[in-house]
């Protein structure tokens, strides 16, 4: 499921119809069914703006899902879209390689007592950090750790965007 975000000023930003309760509730009644659950994270949906609260309350989301997969794949702005419009006036500024990275790394810090898989192997991420919960967190941290290190210049520009 494309839930995008878990906070709720980022969700209405996004224009997503929904809800925090309404992710829970639809994941939860996916899960009780027996139906494999990938729920899918936007880092930097939030923009500079909403980062920390959009990284704290998707993980307090998913931690009340617990879905089988989480997938991360990294905010681009899509031409033709309202957050176009928003960004082209500077009122959502794009998140840098490390800030994303620090969203992230925020994100996996607050997800709690599930066991789900972690997945960030797209082309659109700065960096895969992946791993099965609860487990490999601590890794997943040390790898955002270490990418957090490497220069800037080592990652794409924020402002490419892959359709």
């Amino acid at each position: 499921s494309g839930m995008e975000s878990g906070d709720p000023e980022v969700l209405e930003m996004l224009r997503k119809g929904t809800t925090p309760e309404e992710i829970i509730r639809a994941g939860r009644m996916l899960k009780e069914a027996g139906i494999e659950l990938s729920e899918y994270i936007m880092v930097g949906a939030g923009g500079r703006k909403f980062s920390r609260n959009h990284a704290i309350n998707s993980a307090k989301v998913l931690n009340q899902i617990d879905p089988d997969f989480i997938r991360l794949r990294t905010f681009m702005v899509i031409p033709g879209t309202p957050i176009e419009e928003l960004y082209r006036k500077g009122e959502f500024e794009l998140l840098n390689p490390h800030e994303a990275l620090r969203e992230t790394r925020l994100f996996i810090e607050h997800l709690e007592g599930i066991e789900s898989n972690l997945l960030s192997d797209h082309i659109s991420n700065y960096w895969d950090i992946s791993g099965k919960l609860p487990q490999d967190k601590e890794n997943m941290l040390k790898e955002a750790d270490y990418a957090l290190t490497l220069d800037l210049s080592n990652f794409r520009d924020p402002r490419e965007v892959y359709i």
